[in-house]
């Protein structure tokens, strides 16, 4: 019980941690996208990224959904200047729309966590398209190195459309989160005293 206690107050403490760093992050002012040439990108962040494309690499993932209408998104590997690669999403392309050339370099992104998915079963690509995005599934496809990072083109060129961003969790999602804990520690520390003072 006691163990359980001291859990519950230490999430609670992690939780209330995290809130007051994103209260600095929410108040502070962004800055400009910083130039990034070389090195695994810190995530998030949103970025300039410079190198080369590879463009006969490039993918559909998918078939995703839009307001009823199928569509795929674009991602291609962009290798920086000390041959990193990454995997940049350029965009949600409807279906049977032509998708456009490659946005000239370098280009404003956000970097994000690599997508999350769950497959009941291994989805292995059909040719250029993946059912879910996977940096060690591209590298066994391409016969690339693994990809470092996974980011989110700014502005999509027309026909693409802007790929959901993974935002981080608003503050008081946090502070939510610690009152929970710390309320769950609360009842643990009740129980145990009168489980204590019963046992006397």
């Amino acid at each position: 019980m006691a163990a359980l206690i001291v859990f519950t107050l230490l999430l609670g403490g992690w939780q209330t941690q995290r809130a007051l760093v994103r209260i600095a992050q929410e108040r502070a002012t962004p800055a400009p996208p910083a130039h990034w040439r070389h090195g695994a990108p810190p995530v998030p962040a949103s970025l300039l990224l410079a190198g080369q494309w590879r463009s006969e690499s490039c993918l559909e993932v998918g078939p995703q959904w839009r307001q009823g209408r199928a569509g795929h998104s674009l991602v291609c590997p962009l290798q920086l200047e000390d041959g990193l690669l990454l995997l940049v999403n350029l965009g949600w392309l409807p279906q049977g729309s032509r998708a456009p050339a490659l946005p000239p370099l370098p280009l404003a992104v956000h970097t994000q966590p690599w997508p999350r998915y769950l497959e009941l079963a291994e989805s292995p690509p059909r040719g250029r398209v993946f059912q879910n995005l996977d940096p060690l599934r591209f590298a066994l496809w391409s016969k690339l190195p693994e990809p470092a990072g996974y980011a989110v083109v700014a502005f999509p060129a027309a026909p693409l459309q802007s790929s959901p961003r993974r935002e981080p969790l608003p503050s008081w999602r946090h502070w939510g989160y610690a009152l929970s804990w710390f309320a769950m520690s609360a009842c643990g520390m009740a129980l145990w005293l009168r489980l204590r003072k019963e046992a006397w």
